[in-house]
């Protein structure tokens, strides 16, 4: 009869017992092997943290770098103070002495090392590498030591220099950019086309942190390229992006004028004002706008302007040839005219209908870019003479332009008598003109098909002849004419009258 191995409350004898029932021979091995395993790992994380500890102190009773420590770009890890030494000295003879490039959006300015003579400071340059993980407390040179050991730990060179030249060099800088905006001037060849040169912008650098910033650089002997710490800039400035649009004439117009100081100044300052422009597609030019105030404060003098039919002196004499000369301009390329006035009489630098005609804060002259390439506006002028110019992309270049008077009907001038008791001569005359209704059309066409038509209506007042009649036995008041003169009220002969109508405004 078989022994069954399952007996109530019977111990198998393949079992021993260990103050508990079922506790296997394998079940005691695996956890005897368990707790060896523990005191191995216990025994190695105590020999890790014996390591962590002594390590660094072991180190810091050493003349040896500490681990990881790379000094100006070489390793110099476990290096001895004459071996440090050694690779410091090399450092000395390899100075770096290039240039720093400082740069915004397209403007480029070097900043030359060679005159501020950059040399590595090498006192106590040993002193400062051995003393990493040394010098701070305990704790704190710890963590130095194994940031170093894992990670690295760089110990930059110290350079000195001429500070005074690198400030001299910034002065120019901050100089250069600090003047009014210079554009790039077009060159246009004989087949229209156009390039544009190097212009300079307006920028307001922050001449402080520049300085601090290569004083920085420098010292640390890193020569990187910087950008300048700009604070205000003109944003009217022609960069390369938008020259490369404008590459051809769409059109241009001169007109000529007398050498009359004062009048040729206020032209100059009006042809600067509008010079240099650029009009991006749908955007609308106001002459007024681009100009400012015509004033003495602003530079414009008194020259001859034309009010009632009449030459006055007046503050921007000469700034409404500017203007029409720019609508000439437009007329040809093509742009669509917002607003335009013509002259209260004739002017003699255009054709009937082709002037228009400006005053600060009353006419304007204003015209919108309907092309579909931005617009740059090139205002030449050369004592007695003035061009503009418009320019912009070759596909807005039209193919044909013309402008052309298509009705004209004069209006007769009359003769007006007064007497004047005071007027010594017996007999003066004031010289009028007759005035006229005109209208100019324009056809402008492009290669591609498009065609623009369109027309501009001028009346021109008449003025009437001015007849004066005296007494040549009173004597003038002196007082009284001198009145006279000071409210424009001038009486002059036929033929004076008539020169004077050609220096027209």
């Amino acid at each position: 009869m078989k022994r069954s191995r399952k007996s109530s409350g019977a111990v198998s004898p393949w079992q021993i017992m260990d103050g508990r029932e079922g506790l296997s021979i394998t079940t005691m091995q695996s956890r005897k092997k368990k707790r060896g395993a523990g005191k191995v790992l216990a025994a190695l994380a105590a020999a890790i943290v014996l390591t962590g500890l002594c390590l660094p102190a072991a180190y810091s009773l050493t003349d040896r770098a500490i681990p990881g420590v790379s000094y100006n770009g070489v390793r110099v890890s476990g290096m001895t103070r004459e071996e440090l030494g050694q690779v410091i000295e090399r450092q000395a003879q390899s100075v770096p002495q290039g240039r720093i490039q400082l740069h915004y959006k397209e403007v480029k300015e070097n900043i030359d090392l060679r005159p501020l003579s950059v040399h590595l400071n090498k006192t106590g340059e040993e002193d400062r590498i051995l003393g990493k993980g040394r010098e701070a407390g305990l704790v704190d040179n710890w963590k130095i030591f194994w940031k170093s050991f894992i990670n690295g730990l760089m110990v930059p060179a110290r350079y000195s220099f001429n500070e005074q030249f690198l400030e001299q060099q910034i002065a120019g800088i901050v100089k250069k950019y600090g003047e009014p905006t210079e554009e790039a001037k077009p060159h246009i060849s004989a087949n229209g086309t156009v390039t544009f040169g190097q212009g300079r912008p307006y920028l307001q650098i922050d001449r402080e942190k520049l300085s601090g910033m290569l004083v920085g650089e420098i010292s640390s002997g890193s020569h990187k390229d910087m950008e300048l710490p700009v604070l205000d800039e003109d944003g009217a400035f022609l960069d390369t992006e938008k020259a490369a649009r404008i590459n051809h004439v769409l059109a241009s117009y001169t007109t000529t004028f007398a050498l009359n100081p004062n009048r040729s100044n206020n032209i100059r300052l009006a042809a600067e004002s509008i010079n240099g422009e650029y009009i991006p597609p749908g955007q609308t030019f106001s002459f007024n706008r681009a100009t400012g105030k015509r004033i003495a404060e602003r530079g414009y003098k008194e020259a001859p302007v034309l009010i009632a039919g009449k030459l006055v002196p007046g503050a921007g004499g000469g700034v409404c040839q500017v203007s029409t000369t720019l609508f000439n301009a437009v007329l040809l390329s093509g742009l669509k005219v917002r607003s335009r006035s013509n002259h209260f009489s004739p002017v003699h630098y255009v054709p009937l209908g082709r002037d228009a005609t400006v005053a600060d804060g009353i006419i304007d002259f204003r015209f919108i870019n309907s092309l579909p390439h931005p617009v740059y506006i090139y205002a030449k002028y050369e004592p007695g003479r003035l061009t503009v110019y418009l320019l912009g992309n070759e596909l807005d270049t039209p193919s044909a332009a013309s402008v052309a008077e298509t009705q004209k009907e004069t209006i007769p001038h009359g003769t007006v008598e007064k007497s004047d008791s005071q007027q010594q001569a017996a007999r003066t005359v004031e010289k009028g003109h007759d005035g006229y209704r005109v209208t100019v059309s324009r056809k402008v066409e492009w290669p591609d098909g498009r065609t623009l038509t369109d027309s501009f209506r001028s009346e021109y007042k008449a003025v009437p002849d001015v007849i004066i009649h005296g007494n040549p036995s009173v004597q003038p008041d002196k007082t009284a004419r001198k009145q006279m003169t000071g409210t424009n009220v001038k009486q002059e002969t036929e033929g004076t009258q008539k020169e004077k109508q050609k220096t027209v405004s």
